[in-house]
């Protein structure tokens, strides 16, 4: 289940008359299929990525998009509009959708 709709549809079916309290609709709603899922899940590998990739890279609190240069055992280099940024982890890097 993916879209806002299809959640619409299960709240109605569910707690129609909004008698549910929340902890009661959070578990009609995940008996149905609908869970959380962990950010760094969605994240892909370091290894995802090859150079040339267009992304953003997260540098001292703020995301800067750039291409990136190289990809060694430390990490992937992105060059930005500010600086060569090192990222070691999945969660400081994310690729950029066309």
């Amino acid at each position: 289940m993916s879209t806002i709709d299809d959640l619409a549809a299960d709240i109605r079916e569910v707690d129609g008359e909004h008698k549910l309290g929340a902890g009661e609709l959070a578990e009609a709603l995940a008996a149905k299929g609908w869970v959380k899922t962990p950010v760094a899940l969605l994240q892909p590998p370091l290894g995802a990525y090859k150079v040339g990739e267009y992304v953003v890279a997260l540098k001292d609190s703020t995301w800067r998009d750039g291409r990136i240069s190289e990809i060694t055992p430390h990490g992937i280099h992105v060059e930005t509009e500010v600086g060569p940024v090192t990222v070691a982890t999945s969660n400081r890097i994310k690729k950029v959708l066309a």
